[in-house]
């Protein structure tokens, strides 16, 4: 699991340079005189594609890690990602505004 993990952080840094460099590309076309609003349509679909990417790298090693765990083990994962991603909570009160 921890290679998994190890290698899923290592491609992740190089795609966040990645995505900084391009970012920094469409502030740099942004402040051109002449703007070309293409050059930063083209920009934006290459830095959705790197963002896509990464999120796809994200879910194939979470998949990867999913195999390695336990039913309940799989479970307290799933469920420290969503409080993460969603905010959601498993605390003794129900019906909450994510239950």
């Amino acid at each position: 699991m921890r290679e998994v993990v190890r290698k899923f952080k290592i491609n992740s840094i190089l795609f966040k340079e990645d995505i900084l460099d391009k970012r920094v590309e469409i502030i740099e076309e942004l402040a051109a005189p002449q703007c070309d609003r293409e050059k930063i349509a083209a920009k934006t679909d290459e830095l959705n594609g790197l963002e896509n990417q990464l999120n796809r790298d994200f879910i194939a090693a979470l998949l990867r890690i999913g195999d390695l765990l336990g039913p309940e083990q799989r479970l307290n994962m799933v469920y420290h990602l969503s409080r993460n991603w969603f905010f959601f909570d498993r605390g003794r009160d129900k019906g909450g505004p994510h239950e």
